[in-house]
């Protein structure tokens, strides 16, 4: 099963399935970084893979946001909790709204799922094209080889009223890439219980590739070693 394919029927539990994340705080230090390396005047923001909108919803309180993502589900709730953001169904790799930002974000590791060099260029590129002078693109990294924990498996519980989700899954490797199985059984009071399989892969891109990339398309690039959820996050600033 295909990745989005999950997604799609996800996407009304994506909220609760990541309900531990605190999205706040996590806008809170992009903004903080945003404050240190932008130079241009603008505070135009685009959230690229936005899904439901959860960061958004912070960011647009200091900057005027646009999403995208290539997920319609989630963009259909995204536009349903915020309101006076743009949302538009797009792929990262094909980018082109004929307007330029201050501020480009790909957050939470959706980059990940980029599979060649060449995929990862082209959407660097993309973002280097619709930046103001001065503005900074800021990209949460997947996991690299030597931090993938191949042979690990991990379960976690949601626990609601009239809603009972549980998450399992197990890592190994293909390549260079890592690949997530994983198994999700939802029970929903009055509606039964649901099957989800989701194998994902994403690319374990290391570090020298990333930066290399990065200074390929324009960027002049700052590495934040495990900044986020013991992942690497990269600012590219476009002088």
């Amino acid at each position: 099963m295909d990745e989005l394919h999950a997604y799609r029927k996800l996407a009304k539990y994506y909220d609760v399935i990541y309900s531990f994340k605190n999205y706040k705080k996590e806008s809170n230090d992009i903004t903080r970084l945003i404050s240190k390396y932008k130079k241009s005047k603008g505070n135009m923001l685009l959230d690229v893979g936005c899904g439901t909108g959860k960061h958004i919803q912070y960011l647009k309180l200091k900057y005027k946001c646009a999403g995208t993502d290539l997920n319609g589900e989630m963009l259909a709730i995204a536009r349903k909790n915020i309101k006076g953001v743009e949302f538009k169904r797009r792929n990262m790799m094909n980018l082109n709204l004929n307007e330029r930002f201050d501020v480009i974000t790909c957050l939470f590791s959706a980059i990940g799922y980029l599979k060649t060099s060449d995929q990862l260029k082209r959407t660097f590129g993309g973002f280097y094209r619709h930046l103001n002078p001065g503005g900074i693109c800021i990209i949460d990294a997947w996991f690299d080889k030597s931090r993938w924990h191949v042979g690990s498996v991990h379960m976690r519980a949601y626990d609601y009223a009239g809603l009972k989700i549980a998450r399992i899954g197990y890592s190994s490797i293909h390549g260079n890439m890592s690949v997530l199985d994983e198994h999700y059984v939802i029970a929903e009071k009055n509606k039964g219980v649901t099957d989800v399989a989701d194998k994902s892969e994403l690319r374990l891109t290391e570090r020298k590739e990333f930066i290399r990339l990065l200074k390929d398309v324009g960027f002049s690039p700052i590495l934040l070693k495990g900044a986020i959820m013991g992942r690497d996050r990269y600012v590219g600033i476009k002088q």
